[in-house]
């Protein structure tokens, strides 16, 4: 006889449901006791019904005041789920039915970590963030990216926030990989302070894979820029996150995606380099299929041609791509549809930063467009050079001869 599971995704609960047998949902106060208690107001105290029947349907009776959706289709007092299903309670409480196991399979994997043989990945709502996943505390969401949704968390063990990256839902075993190196890549460079630093991940319940990483107060280079963040102050960031890809080029890390939302900036104007998703390792045979290996609009040209030739040369691209970001407010190739991006890429179209921004020094565009040079042999010879190069400029302006401490605006 095959169980059908179903996950309470705010607290990663897993339930069973058995052939014939039925599960009671609804919000739990002294007089109800449902099988699938729920901590929300709008939850009726007897919300819905689940009643597993032949050829693993799952008959739900909606009695609630609030509504039963099925998939974002409400349910007019009775309908059937199949495996894959989401169930919205409500506003928001969200639980998912999960594929049917054999009988007597665990059910409940919390706290374990995710191995090499899983296949497991996390249905996720963005949008709608869960109230707890495992032991942290969900507050809100952060943001979102191609791989997943990223929110900011209460850590009860360490008594501060956190942030926790869960991979959206995916069939494809590739993404479960490139999350769990993510994890691996993170946790072996996080002691350099402008890398965001991973300290936990595992997996609660069958599908939800997650990483916990300090949580950045702070805004992203993408939102500083947006802001009219000034060139000099934007130039100093830059020189910074390259340092920070050098010391992942030493450790054989290869960062492939450096775009401005991948840079965080802390209150104090410190960097925290993130996002070692699709990252490279040396003698790391692993190839990702059916993805995209990068952002077109800061991907260098033999990335964009193989992404296994993507080297620490198409990192320095990468930064330069920042530092044209900064200077003109907006990414080095521009257009409406990513085919007519890439093309302009490995053509070399480059809008000159002088044409537009006509105050521009010409030593700041020379550092510019030379890491941005469609050879890579043409290009900074590493990330420290580059670094060193646009240091030396920021010195130049400032006058001074020793380290260039980083300071906000208005700071003296």
């Amino acid at each position: 006889m095959s169980v059908v599971n179903v996950q309470d995704l705010q607290t990663g609960q897993v339930y069973p449901l058995r052939l014939g047998e039925s599960l009671r949902i609804g919000r739990q106060d002294p007089t109800s006791q449902p099988d699938l208690p729920c901590k929300d107001p709008h939850v009726s105290r007897r919300h819905c019904e689940l009643q597993l029947v032949a050829g693993n349907r799952i008959r739900v009776r909606d009695t609630s005041s609030y509504g039963t959706y099925i998939n974002e289709q409400k349910v007019d007092r009775e309908a059937y789920a199949r495996a894959g299903d989401r169930l919205r309670l409500g506003y928001k409480y969200t639980v998912v039915i999960l594929e049917p196991v054999a009988a007597g399979m665990p059910t409940q994997l919390e706290g374990r970590k995710p191995g090499a043989g899983d296949e497991t990945v996390l249905t996720v709502t963005p949008g709608h963030a869960p109230s707890q996943l495992g032991k942290y505390e969900i507050e809100r969401e952060l943001g979102q990216g191609g791989m997943g949704v990223v929110y900011k968390a209460y850590d009860p063990d360490r008594d501060q926030p956190c942030a926790i990256k869960v991979l959206r839902d995916s069939s494809e075993d590739d993404g479960a990989e490139r999350f769990r190196r993510e994890a691996r890549l993170a946790q072996l460079l996080g002691d350099y302070p402008a890398i965001v630093k991973v300290y936990d991940w595992g997996q609660v319940g069958p599908r939800a894979l997650y990483l916990v990483m300090d949580f950045v107060d702070g805004k992203s280079l993408t939102d500083h820029i947006r802001e009219g963040l000034d060139r000099l102050i934007g130039s100093r960031l830059v020189s910074r996150t390259a340092r920070a890809v050098a010391y992942a080029h030493d450790k054989g890390v290869v960062h492939r995606d450096l775009k401005p939302d991948n840079v965080l900036v802390t209150r104090d104007f410190q960097v925290r380099l993130t996002d070692f998703g699709i990252a490279k390792e040396d003698g790391s045979g692993l190839t990702l299929t059916g993805m995209a290996m990068g952002t077109p609009n800061y991907m260098a040209p033999e990335q964009i041609e193989d992404s296994k030739r993507a080297g620490p040369l198409a990192d320095v691209y990468g930064l330069g791509g920042l530092l044209y970001t900064v200077i003109c407010r907006q990414p080095p190739y521009t257009g409406k549809s990513v085919g007519t991006v890439l093309r302009k890429v490995q053509q070399g179209a480059l809008d000159l930063p002088r044409d537009l921004v006509p105050d521009l020094e010409p030593d700041l565009e020379a550092i510019c467009l030379k890491a941005l040079a469609r050879e890579p042999s043409e290009r900074y010879e590493s990330a420290e050079a580059f670094s060193r190069a646009l240091d030396e400029w920021v010195k130049g302006r400032l006058g001074k001869s020793g380290p260039v401490r980083l300071k906000g605006p208005g700071e003296e």
